[in-house]
């Protein structure tokens, strides 16, 4: 149980910094974002990460873990709060 545990917290770890770096990196390639396109660009790291912790549990594993891919989601699912509030604070702040 402690090694199951140990092994999601790396994924969700490593799913939450790669999601906000892909999203960060997508953000500076587009300049004219819309207030919803800046919320939305975050779909591009959740998809690529839910990808990569897919192929990695099975290649990893050998089979495909749900509780891999509730880790990397949950990862995701912070940096889509984190850029709602960025965008919220801009909206208020403007």
């Amino acid at each position: 149980m402690k090694e199951v545990v140990k092994k999601e917290m790396t994924t969700f770890f490593a799913s939450g910094h790669g999601c906000s770096l892909l999203t960060f990196l997508a953000m500076l390639q587009e300049h004219d974002l819309s207030n919803s396109d800046k919320i939305g660009i975050v779909s591009i790291g959740s998809i690529a990460m839910l990808i990569l912790t897919l192929v990695l549990s099975y290649v990893i594993g050998g089979k495909i873990r749900w509780q891999s891919i509730v880790a990397c989601l949950l990862a995701c699912v912070t940096v889509y709060i984190a850029v709602a509030l960025g965008v919220w604070f801009n909206i208020l702040s403007a």
